[in-house]
């Protein structure tokens, strides 16, 4: 066999192997998105079907919304293989990244600031210290978000491949913890009342397995950006 046809059926061989590997990450995008959208619309129609909605419920709501819905999407929208933003332009799936993110950060924030403001007592828990970690995690993330959309045209102080690691880390970080933080309200009194046991169950097995499938995301990418800063 000629050097020729090797080189032929290894490229032919990648090239399968890659296209079952394309196959399997849309397939698995797919699951997360519908499980995104299980939990949050599950939750919100619990919250809005109340016959009175207080403080107290419209905070599920808008964390719900916030974390588990926008925030997710906001990580999700920059992966090659998801199914909404595929075939746009890099320009627009930044533009569309920008956009979920602040209107997530900003309802997460006004619904931790909601509980806060209507309880006395704050934070003796691990659904409220996780709730407030998540918060205050979204400060540097919000704040370094534009830096790092600017990073090319400040490159002479600080490189901007260090300054998107940053902002994936916090932003990774600050996901991660609010919707841990979601999952332990997923086992309060009142999610339990207000469903079941089994929903309980179904939503904590639901939820963990969108923090890692969407986490994989910015994962990769720090992967590829600290690999390529050696490569050079």
């Amino acid at each position: 066999m000629s050097v020729t046809s090797t080189d032929a059926i290894m490229q032919i061989t990648n090239n399968g192997q890659s296209n079952i590997l394309d196959h399997f990450g849309r397939i698995l995008n797919t699951l997360n998105h519908a499980l995104i959208a299980i939990v949050t619309f599950y939750t919100c129609w619990v919250v809005f079907t109340q016959k009175k909605i207080d403080l107290f419920e419209l905070h599920i709501a808008l964390t719900t919304l916030g974390y588990q819905f926008l925030m997710a999407e906001t990580i999700i929208a920059l992966a090659g293989e998801n199914s909404w933003t595929y075939g746009l332009k890099r320009s627009t799936k930044k533009i569309i990244h920008w956009a979920m993110a602040i209107i997530g950060s900003c309802l997460s924030i006004a619904g931790t600031s909601i509980i806060i403001y209507s309880r006395n007592k704050h934070f003796s828990s691990t659904h409220g210290i996780l709730g407030l970690t998540a918060m205050v995690l979204l400060v540097p993330t919000f704040m370094n978000g534009p830096l790092t959309l600017f990073s090319r045209y400040c490159n002479k102080s600080i490189k901007p491949v260090y300054m998107k690691i940053y902002h994936i880390i916090t932003a990774l970080a600050a996901y991660c913890v609010g919707v841990s933080c979601l999952i332990t309200g997923f086992q309060k009194k009142w999610f339990i009342k207000e469903s079941s046991k089994e929903f309980s169950t179904c939503f904590v097995v639901f939820t963990s397995i969108t923090i890692i499938l969407t986490a994989k995301v910015p994962v990769i990418n720090i992967y590829k950006l600290i690999k390529g800063m050696f490569m050079r």
